[in-house]
């Protein structure tokens, strides 16, 4: 009796074996077509970064030049609050943080290097 136990076990083990074996064959299969499929997508996007970075984004950039003829009585205040000192207006950058934001909200100031 002890040894039919021991072959039905043994037959049993061996079956579930093949059964979760096979299972997990066709899973292995779903999951790397998956994995596959995401590291396309990842590619592509970044070849898109890429090409945004590259290129970069096109604006329309002016001077402020304060006159007394073109201001009010605060030239070195701009249109957004902004301060700035009107002897330094030809030094100032724009951030491309900044400018990036600005695109979302409208809203662009300006920062010196400083």
């Amino acid at each position: 009796m002890k040894k039919y136990f021991i072959i039905f076990l043994t037959f049993f083990t061996m079956f579930n074996g093949y059964i979760w074996v096979c299972q997990f064959e066709k899973y292995k299969d779903i999951y790397t077509d998956k994995i596959q499929e995401l590291q396309d997508e990842n590619k592509l996007l970044k070849d898109k970064y890429t090409e945004i970075k590259l290129s970069g984004l096109d604006v329309t950039v002016t001077m402020y030049h304060p006159t007394r003829g073109q201001t009010d009585s605060t030239p070195n205040i701009l249109a957004d609050g902004t301060k700035i000192k009107i002897h330094q207006a030809s030094e100032y950058k724009f951030d491309n943080a900044r400018i990036l934001k600005a695109n979302m909200t409208e809203d662009l100031t300006c920062v010196t290097d400083n």
